[in-house]
């Protein structure tokens, strides 16, 4: 608003030293039905956050378009290493379900 008033802005820029990862969770061929372990991974500091793209009862393909992520995490990190070690275990840790409990997520991705 200031700029169009003519008005010079402040600007404040903060230096970051963290890595960043958004890490995209594909599923097999299924209808979704939940997800675990993602509020443990965010309270212990695995991932920052867990937004989910589909809800329960939604079908889900097996490719790997946009269209058929359930969701998605976040990794912030110190060093290139520590980064890749948190990516590792929230995949080992989060548990991805169809509605009849058959576990989905697609690992073979990260490897």
């Amino acid at each position: 608003m200031d700029s169009y008033l003519g008005i010079t802005p402040h600007i404040e820029v903060k230096e970051n030293n963290y890595l960043y990862s958004r890490n995209h969770i594909y599923t097999y061929s299924a209808v979704f039905g939940s997800v675990e372990n993602h509020e443990e991974l965010i309270r212990e500091g695995i991932i920052e956050e867990f937004v989910f793209y589909k809800t329960s009862g939604m079908k889900v393909g097996d490719s790997l378009a946009s269209r058929d992520r359930i969701g998605s995490f976040l990794v912030k990190a110190e060093s290139k290493e520590q980064l890749l070690r948190k990516i590792a275990e929230a995949v080992s840790r989060l548990r991805v379900y169809d509605t009849g409990r058959n576990e989905i997520m697609r690992r073979d991705i990260f490897e």
